[in-house]
């Protein structure tokens, strides 16, 4: 794996070194000339400890922003393994009630009101361990609407005093995730920015991997161009450059 740096208008080009540790996280970052680095005011990545740490070493001054989707997939991940433990103590007894349901845990309240999704309501009515997990899941999701991070952190404490007060292990887990991670998610609120563009390309790579491909290595130009003051960083293997012509971008091993 590499780290991918890439600035978040999307119009510059993206840089990456090998490594998915702290050292070569700040060697990533630490190409971005002073000059720019300066003027970072917020830097959108994944929660891993050596993107943050290298954040916090090469831009002290920028705001560490981590979006929705990072969250999610702690939360997601919460919710299925309290859907498995409840399934596994249910078929115990002979009831099926979770058979074929894994991926219906994945919905959100967005979802509720569409066709198609009566079998999954039905589910949220009964008293199920995974229905109040599912719950807790999709209420965490508010946060993400504040512009107030007074507001947004209220939220926060009083979710994870529900949390507690459910008792589900797997989602208590996940809210001492979430609370390590809060000064990141208050980012959010003050930068609205994501690096899914840069975890879009990761996901495409991930299935070129089995195509025999592999990604071409371009760097930053001697003297850049003029930046945004925001940049998003990922775990990845992929460098992409508007300015390349896309026929430059892959190169068969």
């Amino acid at each position: 794996m590499t780290e991918l740096l890439a600035n978040a208008d999307n119009r510059t080009d993206l840089l990456h070194r090998e490594g998915r540790t702290k050292e070569a996280a700040t060697a990533l970052q630490a190409v971005l000339p002073p000059s720019i680095r300066r003027t970072v005011k917020a830097v959108a990545m994944d929660m891993s400890i050596a993107c943050v740490s290298a954040g916090q070493a090469v831009l002290p001054e920028a705001v560490i922003v981590f979006a929705a989707f990072h969250v999610a997939r702690h939360l997601n991940t919460a919710v299925e393994t309290v859907r498995r433990q409840e399934h596994a103590r249910l078929r115990r007894s002979g009831d099926d009630t979770f058979k074929g349901t894994k991926y219906q845990w994945l919905r959100t309240y967005a979802d509720l009101g569409r066709q198609g999704v009566r079998d999954f309501r039905r589910l949220l009515r009964q008293d199920l361990r995974t229905a109040k997990a599912w719950a807790l899941k999709e209420n965490f999701r508010r946060i993400w609407s504040y512009r107030s991070v007074a507001g947004a952190m209220r939220l926060a404490q009083d979710w994870a005093g529900a949390v507690a007060h459910a008792g589900l292990r797997p989602m208590i887990k996940a809210a001492e995730t979430v609370k390590h991670h809060l000064r990141g998610i208050a980012g959010f609120v003050t930068h609205p920015i994501t690096n899914a563009a840069t975890e879009g390309v990761n996901s495409m790579i991930q299935s070129l991997r089995h195509s025999d491909l592999r990604a071409t290595e371009f760097r930053l130009p001697e003297n850049p161009r003029a930046v945004s003051s925001r940049w998003t960083s990922t775990q990845t293997i992929l460098m992409l450059s508007p300015k390349i012509p896309a026929e430059r971008i892959f190169q068969k091993l």
